[in-house]
């Protein structure tokens, strides 16, 4: 479990941007929602951790028989737990930059985005900490019911709600490439 640590502080620092998030939408706080960009931006460090992890994982597997034997599948699991991990990061560095462009209008944000928002912050941080988390239903909200403002917003939310399913989908949860 070459990549546990650095799984757990790369989703933390997500769902503490995320958070941070939810606290500007409910206050319309610009300073917080640029707090939150900050933290995901500082989420890069752990991204190339656990990139790093995935990478020793890959070289370890081959130093034994039983190694040689899973090296192909561990490889795949690895590939795959990346590619999601990326595109989390992406989705949220996305999400954020939404949050605080949308901020700098003068149009009043959903009133459900902010709970949303905290929602997805609570699966992200209870797949940080390895516990399971209830998953709140998908908003239905018709695009036209979402001021043209805040439409990137709601997109990118989704978006990373979508790449928080994959992930926990994701055999073992985010630290499964090196299971060994």
């Amino acid at each position: 479990r070459l990549t546990d640590g650095a799984a757990r502080r790369f989703l933390h620092r997500l769902a503490q941007g995320l958070a941070d998030d939810a606290q500007a939408l409910a206050g319309r706080d610009r300073q917080k929602a640029h707090s939150a960009l900050d933290r995901f931006l500082a989420a890069h460090d752990s991204l190339d951790a656990l990139e790093a992890g995935t990478t020793k994982a890959r070289s370890i597997s081959g130093w034994s028989v039983r190694g040689r034997l899973a090296a192909r599948d561990v490889a795949e699991l690895a590939a795959r737990h990346e590619r999601r991990a990326i595109g989390l990061y992406a989705s949220t560095l996305l999400f954020g930059e939404a949050v605080a462009n949308a901020l700098r209008g003068i149009v009043e944000p959903p009133p459900w985005l902010g709970k949303r928002v905290a929602c997805v912050a609570g699966l992200c941080e209870a797949l940080a900490g390895g516990r399971e988390a209830r998953e709140a239903p998908p908003e239905n909200v018709a695009e036209d019911a979402v001021p043209p403002t805040w439409r990137a917003c709601v997109a990118r939310l989704h978006a990373v709600d979508e790449r928080l399913r994959e992930l926990r989908q994701t055999a073992g949860g985010p630290a499964s490439p090196t299971a060994g």
